[in-house]
């Protein structure tokens, strides 16, 4: 329905409105909204103002109120300052300002703060204390003065058997501990009662526990103090290390059972290839008889096919001892000697094949070092053989030299050959890989000399550039 002030204004001017058009009345009741919307308005502002003087007064009234409670309040507050007033102050109650009352108040407010702050850390340190406990997988125990448990996580539920409500405020020692560990213990806690000290703290201890069926396990026991409300608590950390002895005692047994079979297979090795040169010798000695007494029967082949048997015969040969030489060297107990490696070198240097066009330098004296006296030789004995065999085929020249350094002395072999690719470098020192496509080469000496040098204590390794030459380096500990 159109606002009464509206209808009659539409009447005056435009007629009946079921005469009007669509548009005319669409427009008509867009301006009756306006008119309503004022309507309500005015009689808001008519209410508002009917209540205006009313809500002053109260205002007024609540206004008088509060500044006689806060003249109260001040009063009281002059009181309270005059009560936390310092002995020496001379101030009197009548006295206290505003200003110092805002101090007080300010005072207050920041230990309020400072309150509030501490008891959240506390807190959340507790929660912390709790994620962390609850979440351990070793048994965290706390134990009071009295020798109670007020402390149990749930690992040591797990691994004890115990529920929290059930073993809390009861004699840790009388339930967990085995009757040979009381006394020990019992003795040692008086001792820590009074003093919160104790032999034990420091130590991983190694003992048995009772579980709550009964049952013996392994434990591995660390024990701290605490002291609460001036008195002292024992924590302890338990953990069960009965699958690690288990486990312990597993690998232990197959060591052994290890041990004894590779001792079995280095005999068997052993005499198995000691035994293989009785036979070699005597095809050897067959080759020889066949070319001094047939040498005229045979013809340019089979004289070509003897030399051939002979040197696989004696590659064979030299493996055999090569492989005899290893198993000494894998099965030996280490023995320490002093050796001047001076007067050893210049030995070796007369006793080793000499190479035509190859010049051998020793840079500087040789130290005295320790080492295992009936290897020592074979180590550089094979460097030196190899660093002649691959210098220079026109002008050979090896360098044997050594350095000082704080742990240990460095020795080096260097020759001045062609030198060995990078990706060769590892393969070197594996067993059965020789570079060389020399038919009696076994491929043995470098492994061996790794095996000798890593068994005293040593390292072994080698620098090289194609075209320019190869150094190998082995380290000898000076201690």
């Amino acid at each position: 329905m159109y606002h009464k002030l509206l209808l009659r204004q539409i009447k005056k001017y435009l007629g009946e409105i079921q005469d009007l058009d669509e548009k005319t009345k669409a427009f008509l009741q867009a301006v009756d909204r306006t008119y309503w919307h004022n309507e309500q308005e005015r009689k808001l502002l008519e209410r508002s103002m009917e209540l205006s003087s009313k809500e002053l007064t109260l205002a007024n009234e609540k206004l008088r109120l509060e500044a006689e409670n806060q003249k109260l309040i001040l009063n009281k507050l002059k009181e309270a300052l005059w009560n936390l007033r310092t002995e020496d102050s001379d101030l009197k109650k009548e006295d206290a300002k505003e200003e110092d009352i805002i101090t007080v108040i300010d005072s207050i407010r920041k230990q309020i703060i400072q309150k509030r702050e501490a008891e959240s850390a506390l807190k959340e340190s507790e929660e912390t204390f709790r994620l962390i406990t609850t979440s351990a997988q070793d048994a965290i125990m706390m134990i009071d003065a009295e020798g109670n448990v007020s402390y149990w996580n749930n690992a040591a539920e797990k691994i004890l058997g115990y529920k929290e409500d059930e073993i809390r405020n009861r004699n840790f020692h009388q339930l967990i501990l085995p009757e040979k560990y009381k006394k020990d213990f019992e003795r040692g806690f008086v001792r820590f009662r009074d003093s919160g000290t104790s032999d034990y703290f420091g130590k991983i201890l190694n003992l048995e526990a009772i579980r709550k069926d009964g049952k013996k396990i392994p434990v591995e026991l660390t024990i701290s103090a605490v002291k609460l409300k001036n008195q002292w608590h024992a924590i302890g950390i338990m953990r069960d290390i009965s699958d690690r002895l288990r486990s312990e005692k597993e690998l232990k047994n197959l060591l052994k059972e290890l041990e004894e079979a590779n001792n079995e297979f280095k005999n068997l090795t052993y005499i198995a290839a000691h035994d293989l040169k009785t036979p070699l010798r005597g095809i050897a000695t067959l080759v020889d008889w066949l070319q001094m007494d047939s040498e005229d029967k045979f013809n340019e082949e089979e004289k070509e096919k003897l030399r051939l048997l002979k040197f696989r015969v004696k590659r064979m040969y030299n493996l055999i001892d090569s492989i005899l030489l290893y198993l000494k060297v894998v099965g030996s107990d280490l023995k320490k000697d002093e050796i001047d490696i001076q007067f050893l070198m210049e030995n070796l240097l007369k006793e080793i094949p000499q190479r035509k066009n190859v010049q051998i330098i020793l840079e500087k004296k040789f130290p005295i070092i320790r080492f295992d006296r009936r290897f020592i030789k074979q180590v550089l004995q094979n460097l030196i053989i190899n660093a002649v065999e691959h210098a220079d085929e026109n002008k050979g020249v090896v360098q044997i030299g050594f350095e000082e350094e704080k742990e240990c002395w460095k020795f080096f072999v260097t020759d001045n050959g062609k030198g060995i690719s990078e990706k060769y470098h590892a393969q070197i020192f594996k067993l059965f890989r020789s570079l060389s496509k020399k038919v009696d080469k076994v491929g043995l000496g470098l492994p061996l000399t790794k095996k000798i040098v890593e068994n005293n204590g040593g390292k072994i390794w080698l620098e090289s550039k194609l075209n320019v030459g190869t150094t190998f380096y082995f380290t000898v500990p000076k201690s």
